[in-house]
């Protein structure tokens, strides 16, 4: 019979459950935090391999409008955009990283959305110069290899 001391330990307890809320202090950063915390957000090597992937998976034929939820109430939703509109991204692009994001989040509902995703999204989008499914489809490729 198997112990109930795992089930007892926080520390088991915090390994075994994902929390994938975004808690009020991440919620409340500033374009500057944003900034300093780009080390902490996306591993380089993963900007790296983006020119990889691309090549490699970039024939998904994917469409975000496709994976845009029209209910208005997804949950993830307006977390999302209000996470792209305080990072230090061009305002040009937020609405096309919004979409992006969001899109994977419907796309993937396991894995969501984490602030994380948010640079990765951008390369991806600068990449493409703009291109919203070509980069659809390396942030999908990014995020799921």
């Amino acid at each position: 019979m198997q112990s109930n001391d795992q089930e007892e330990d926080p520390a088991f307890a915090k390994k075994s459950k994902k929390d994938t809320s975004i808690s009020p202090a991440d919620s409340d950063t500033d374009c500057s935090s944003e900034i300093s915390d780009w080390d902490f957000w996306g591993d380089e090597s993963a900007f790296s391999n983006v020119d990889q992937v691309v090549h490699v998976r970039s024939d998904m034929g994917l469409v975000v409008s496709d994976y845009l939820c029209p209910c208005g109430e997804c949950p993830l939703y307006p977390i999302i955009e209000e996470r792209v509109m305080k990072c230090c991204v061009p305002p040009s692009s937020k609405g096309a990283l919004c979409q992006i994001l969001q899109a994977f989040s419907t796309y993937n509902e396991v894995v969501g959305f984490q602030p994380s995703m948010i640079p990765k999204a951008q390369r991806c989008l600068s990449q493409h110069k703009g291109d919203i499914d070509a980069a659809f489809q390396s942030f999908i490729a990014l995020v799921e290899t």
